[in-house]
């Protein structure tokens, strides 16, 4: 969850093809051509609506340290407008949100010196794929065949390595941000080693339990194509961290906009 929302005409056209490109990421079409639901088309257009209104809650978290509650609700409200035109509404809306509060809960809480490489690896980056976690949940609750191809679980390992490799891609975009980004966040306090260390174990490890997941199962057409996608992603990912630690430089990291806040929390230790 990474943009830069505005009202212009020509910024919002741009921000849809981001979520769309979002989407062809993270495989939404193949999953809605799999479901066979009737009229499609509406359904993706409203999980588009309900994607944009969830960046603009994200921009809002990564471009002010201080937040505003009234500004924060409003983002809220806009989110469960979208989610009433997909008939999701009441106590079912803020359950399946449950996720997604818990992401605003990382990022808020870096305001009080709880930085996202004091949290575990793994629930962080859990997290981060809330977003597209909700579109897919809705997606599956209208297409109840969908399961039977492709476990709603058997994502997970899918979900980690991509949410590692955005972070990796985007560390140079982030450094003009307030964004919960680990792979920054860890350079910035341990150093690129270290975070190349961990980072490389915590990918390794995750490639060998999806291995493991996946061979003790028979796998559908759709686990194949899942499993395939995912392998993919593990060696992209592997390649560009060592291509952007390679490419980060001390003076780059010095203009971090998040950097002298944990700097402040540091000096208070």
């Amino acid at each position: 969850m990474n943009v830069d929302p505005s009202g212009s005409n020509s910024n919002a056209e741009d921000l849809t093809r981001k979520v769309k490109a979002l989407f062809r990421y993270r495989h939404i079409p193949e999953l809605l051509s799999m479901s066979e639901i009737q009229e499609a088309g509406r359904l993706r257009d409203k999980l588009i609506a309900l994607q944009l209104s969830i960046y603009h809650l994200d921009h809002y978290l990564e471009t002010n340290w201080d937040m505003d509650k009234g500004a924060l609700d409003e983002y809220w409200n806009a989110i469960y407008a979208s989610l009433l035109k997909l008939g999701i509404m009441g106590g079912k809306a803020i359950d399946w949100c449950s996720e997604i509060r818990q992401y605003q809960a990382h990022e808020l809480n870096m305001r009080k010196g709880r930085w996202p490489v004091q949290i575990d690896f793994r629930q962080l980056y859990y997290y981060k794929s809330c977003d597209v976690r909700l579109i897919r949940r809705i997606i599956y609750a209208d297409a109840t065949t969908i399961e039977s191809n492709i476990p709603f679980d058997d994502w997970v390992y899918y979900d980690f390595i991509t949410e590692i490799n955005d972070d990796v891609d985007d560390v140079f975009e982030d450094m003009e941000t307030i964004n919960g980004n680990r792979f920054l966040v860890s350079i910035l306090q341990r150093g690129k080693e270290e975070t190349r260390n961990e980072f490389m174990q915590e990918i390794a490890a995750l490639e060998k339990e999806m291995a493991d997941h996946f061979g003790k199962r028979v796998k559908t057409p759709g686990q194949q194509a899942l499993l395939t996608w995912s392998k993919i992603r593990f060696v992209e990912t592997r390649d560009l961290l060592e291509m952007q630690l390679h490419r980060i430089q001390p003076k780059m990291l010095e203009k971090a906009l998040i950097r002298p806040y944990l700097e402040q929390d540091q000096h208070k230790l």
